[in-house]
């Protein structure tokens, strides 16, 4: 497996950052703004959640992570998704079960949000995909994730 999936040496589960710009410039999420960052020949290597998609559902251990595109970042669908480098990212993973590193945002509207900055929340694995409308009623790709077993538990917000 590549060094870039997996457990992150110098920043253990609950480890904050004050900006998506930080977790880019440290090399643990490689986008900016985009919530999906792999190769294409392993799959995801991180996800953001960060009150993107209305669809999103994070409930800790389980997350239900729509797929990038079609909301032009408004928070809602405005349009069909089409299929993208990102969704393509989240199915290799789903075929391969490398771990995917998971990062909240404070912007997330769950208990389980940070109250400041990103934090890293530890590894999940792909589990499902389904190609659905959503509550807009546009049609979306959306992703199970669910959380490797024996980390160290999540924090919450209330």
């Amino acid at each position: 497996m590549s060094m870039l999936f997996g457990n992150i040496a110098d920043y253990p589960v609950g480890a904050t950052f004050d900006s998506r710009k930080t977790l880019q410039v440290l090399g643990l999420h490689l986008h900016n703004q985009a919530g999906v960052s792999g190769k294409k020949a392993e799959g995801v290597r991180s996800i953001v959640m960060s009150g993107s998609y209305e669809d999103d559902t994070d409930n800790g251990d389980t997350i239900e992570y729509t797929g990038p595109g079609g909301n032009h970042q408004t928070k809602h669908q405005v349009e069909h998704q089409e299929w993208s480098k990102g969704h393509e990212l989240l199915l290799i993973s789903l075929q391969t079960q490398n771990p995917v590193r998971v990062f909240r945002g404070d912007e997330l509207d769950s208990r389980y949000a940070p109250t400041a900055g990103y934090r890293y929340d530890g590894q999940y694995i792909v589990t499902n995909v389904e190609h659905m409308a959503g509550i807009s009623g546009f049609f979306l790709w959306r992703f199970r994730l669910e959380r490797i077993q024996g980390q160290p538990p999540i924090p919450t917000r209330w």
